[in-house]
């Protein structure tokens, strides 16, 4: 997995630390990258609509539109619980596309510092990472923080 920013690295590095894996409590880099299936098999979460989705919802939270950031996982919730039967990894997404679909969009900052925040965050940018889609360069990702 190759890591494009540093906000990443610095994640990465500390679930590497607490001994956290993709198919448990981890993250996912998310960027402007189109789906090229609603499933997939273990370990290409990245490449699907779900991710697509989830991306676009980080992106949006970027660029400060907290409203379509809670509209993007709105819509990958349904993508993600499709893929649940596939991969035991999709659970762990489900759980963290439902935790932002469900937070309103004026609580976002308010709740940024908190443990369930971060650990959400975590998990869509290990598993929704940026890059593994047709197109991967997207311009200075951060997450949302």
């Amino acid at each position: 997995m190759t890591v494009r920013s540093p906000v990443a690295a610095v994640l990465l590095t500390g679930l590497v630390a607490c001994g956290c894996s993709a198919g448990e409590q981890t993250t996912s880099d998310n960027g402007p990258t189109p789906p090229t299936s609603s499933s997939a098999p273990s370990g290409l979460l990245s490449e699907t609509e779900a991710c697509a989705e989830v991306r676009a919802g980080i992106d949006s939270f970027n660029e400060g539109d907290l409203g379509e950031t809670v509209r993007h996982f709105e819509l990958a919730v349904p993508l993600a619980k499709e893929l649940v039967a596939e991969d035991e990894a999709a659970d762990t997404l489900l759980g963290a596309i439902e935790y932002y679909a469900t937070l309103p969009p004026e609580e976002y900052q308010a709740a940024s510092p908190s443990p369930e925040f971060q650990r959400n965050k975590a998990i869509t940018l290990t598993l929704c990472e940026y890059g593994a889609g047709p197109e991967e360069d997207p311009s200075e990702t951060q997450v949302p923080a």
